[in-house]
């Protein structure tokens, strides 16, 4: 009797065991066992100002401005942007930008948060309706969207012919993949 209580108890201790590793391996892999976000939509925005005025590169007769843009983003994306926005235009009016701003809002279901966008724009303003290429990355989010990683394409065009001023309004559409948690760090 005595041997078939400790194989009993040998075989109890076995499966809790197993069972408690099979628990603590499924809390390591966490979110990283999480599919990829991808996620689609729009945004609208526009200049708002210029931070400073454009200056012509002495010999090469380009110009450098920077300004602040800011957007409404609907679809996979739900919320806010703001960017700061550097343009290098040739003469022949082909833009190449660099930006950096935060997002605020959702990605899918997420709850609320913020992540910072790092990017680049190509744009052909040679027209009276400017077309625009973008590509980011994302940088560490918090809230809602801490441990997030990925980023995306963006293509457009501007609303209307130019105004004088130059305070261009904007149509977009994204393309985004998004990860977060361990998979941003195993890739």
């Amino acid at each position: 009797m005595t041997s078939r209580r400790t194989t009993i108890a040998l075989v109890v201790i076995v499966a809790a065991v197993l069972v408690l590793g099979v628990v603590a391996y499924e809390e390591t892999l966490g979110a990283a066992e999480a599919p990829p976000i991808h996620v689609t939509g729009t945004f609208v925005g526009a200049i708002e100002y210029y931070t400073q005025a454009p200056f012509v590169v002495p010999g090469a007769g380009q110009s450098i401005n920077t300004h602040s843009d800011f957007f409404v983003y609907t679809g996979g994306m739900s919320g806010n942007s703001t960017i700061i926005l550097q343009p290098e235009v040739s003469t022949a009016h082909i833009i190449h930008a660099s930006f950096i701003g935060p997002f605020a809002g959702t990605v899918g279901k997420s709850a609320p948060g913020s992540f910072t966008m790092i990017g680049t724009f190509d744009v052909n303003a040679s027209g009276p309706i400017w077309q625009l290429q973008n590509a980011f990355s994302v940088g560490e989010g918090l809230d809602g969207l801490a441990g997030i990683c990925g980023g995306g394409t963006v293509t457009g065009v501007s609303v209307g012919p130019i105004p004088s001023n130059d305070l261009v309004s904007f149509s977009f559409t994204y393309d985004a993949t998004y990860m977060f948690g361990a998979q941003c760090h195993s890739r």
